[in-house]
């Protein structure tokens, strides 16, 4: 009960702080290996100055409120504004970038033993080191001159490519009449464009997505009359001098927005960072409530499902119990002879949990990379997050344990020696104090509803659950009663329930809270639904056939 939840918790916490990149992984994807790749320019032909965080993750508008240009400035003019303001020695490099390029593959099981392909198409000289280390070769090279392609491994796996293969890349309609289309074009017989074959020469990951399809050539593997516009490209600054933080200012002003590995490395004080309009910043503090409320709810769940495991636990032991009592033990210790027992399992059961769970979830990754669901730059395996999940297991199970450690401290000594069970009364404050927490959590979530705010609902379903618990002995109890009339296996099922309630009232407590979330889960994703079917807008007449 405790270390199932941990292991789950201590694999999925792996996993994500994995996923999350650190600056020395966002380096990496963004400007690769190679030193002298000192800059990369996000966007770089806005039209308007520009604000940025060091790390380029936000970045706006100095002036929110002011409207763009009704046209982009000239590309051209745009990157010599660039190079001028770039450090002495530094230079522009561009990876041109088309988007959904076409390309025949063979295909066996195709009527014709092909069929058409979409991929991105990435045009640089890739011979050049700097941008060389952007990828990482799984075999092959990459292209060096042209008519030669690399393509990446999630290409090369899902469409059955490999070095030495032969592609043939559709050039769009205007190539078709263009007497300047590159050689090495052919008519396919059809209304398609004209074709290019091209070779694959080698198998790399990008890494800035280790999980895209995409094909990598050298420039003019597309005609110049077709190759996406300078919007589209993405420029690089490459040289000896390293891209400073007053730099990336100058250029900001200019309309860009850069990445730059001096940055990473040495970020500057936040008294030179100027404000980001528009930016979020860290959570909310209603979105950490709601984060810790949702926890607690899990975790609540998680006691209720122990609570009749140390129950049972302390009902062998009663016996022993009772003879420390009658050996002069006041309740205080026998309640924390329990409640050390709680501690024991919980703290032994969480550490093996974690670090069976850290042991799992590394083990995921290469797995999640294999099917491609997920791109991990490194493993991260955090001794802090795990010890706070091992605190967090350990003071569940002590939690679970306090209920049987406070009717332990009430046993009849002389009953319990004797071999017999007292009667187990419930205070009658308990279920009046559940039915208040009810209504009151009842109250929160209406006003939750009413006012569209998650805060006050899960504060209110929280209540109401803690409330349903409180009342489940009572529940039990008044069920027993009402048995009489029904037949003897159900009777004698219900009385049982009565006598142990302190095992039955946290096992229905688990139950209701299980069935709660399902429901509330259940007339969420109804209510989508419905919204969707309110809103839905047809594209296309009833009865037509669209094709896409």
């Amino acid at each position: 009960m405790i270390g199932l939840p941990v292991l789950l918790v201590s694999a999925v916490d792996v996993i994500a702080r994995s996923a999350d990149d650190g600056p020395a992984q966002r380096v990496w994807r963004t400007l690769g290996t190679h030193p002298k790749l000192q800059a990369r320019f996000t966007g770089w032909n806005i039209g308007l100055p520009m604000a940025q965080s060091p790390d380029a993750e936000t970045a706006s508008p100095v002036d929110p409120d002011a409207s763009g240009p009704a046209h982009l400035p000239d590309a051209e003019r745009a990157r010599a504004g660039l190079a001028a303001a770039l450090p002495p020695g530094d230079r522009l490099a561009t990876v041109h970038d088309a988007h959904d390029a076409r390309l025949r593959i063979e295909d066996p099981r195709a009527h014709d033993g092909s069929r058409f392909v979409r991929a991105d198409l990435h045009e640089a000289a890739w011979t050049d080191p700097r941008l060389a280390g952007l990828v990482t070769l799984t075999s092959g090279r990459l292209p060096a001159k042209d008519g030669e392609v690399t393509v990446t491994a999630s290409f090369a796996r899902h469409l059955g490519v490999g070095v030495g293969d032969t592609m043939q890349l559709e050039l769009p309609g205007r190539a078709a009449a263009d007497s300047t289309a590159p050689t090495g074009a052919v008519s396919p017989a059809g209304g398609e464009g004209r074709l290019r074959l091209v070779d694959v020469v080698g198998v790399a990951r990008l890494h800035e997505d280790r999980n895209t399809r995409a094909v990598l050539g050298t420039p003019g593997l597309l005609p110049a009359t077709d190759t996406p516009g300078y919007g589209n490209d993405t420029l690089y600054a490459v040289g000896p001098s390293p891209v400073t933080w007053n730099d990336v200012l100058r250029l900001n002003r200019l309309g860009a927005v850069v990445v730059s590995r001096a940055v990473f490395a040495d970020p500057p004080p936040a008294s030179d960072v100027p404000a980001v309009p528009n930016s979020s910043g860290t959570f909310a503090a209603a979105d950490a409530a709601v984060a810790a409320t949702a926890v607690g709810l899990v975790l609540l769940e998680v006691a209720l499902l122990a609570g009749p495991a140390f129950a049972v636990g302390a009902r062998r032991t009663i016996r022993n119990l009772a003879l420390v009592s009658a050996s002069g033990g006041n309740r205080r210790q026998i309640a924390a002879i329990v409640l050390a027992g709680g501690l024991v399992v919980g703290f032994g059961a969480s550490v093996a949990a974690a670090g069976l769970g850290a042991g799992v979830g590394a083990a995921a990754l290469p797995v999640l990379e294999h099917y491609e669901h997920g791109d991990f730059a490194h493993t991260d395996v955090r001794l802090l997050d795990l010890s706070l999940i091992v605190l967090v297991g350990t003071l569940t199970a002590v939690a679970a344990a306090v209920v049987p450690a406070w009717q332990a401290s009430r046993v009849d000594v002389v009953a319990a020696l004797a071999g017999r069970r007292g009667p187990l009364v419930t205070p009658r404050r308990v279920p009046v104090l559940g039915v208040v927490a009810v209504a009151v959590g009842v109250g929160l979530a209406a006003l939750g509803a009413a006012t569209a705010e998650p805060l006050p609902l899960l504060a209110g379903t929280a209540v109401v659950t803690l409330g349903m618990i409180a009342t489940a002995g009572s529940i039990v109890e008044l069920l027993a009663r009402a048995a009489r009339r029904l037949p003897v296996a159900a009777r004698m099922a219900l009385r049982d329930a009565a006598r142990q309630r302190g095992r039955t009232a946290p096992a229905v407590g688990a139950v209701m809270a299980a069935v709660t979330g399902s429901v509330a889960i259940s007339l969420y994703v109804a209510a989508l639904d419905h919204h969707d079917h309110l809103t839905y807008r047809p594209s296309a007449a009833p009865g037509a056939w669209c094709s896409t």
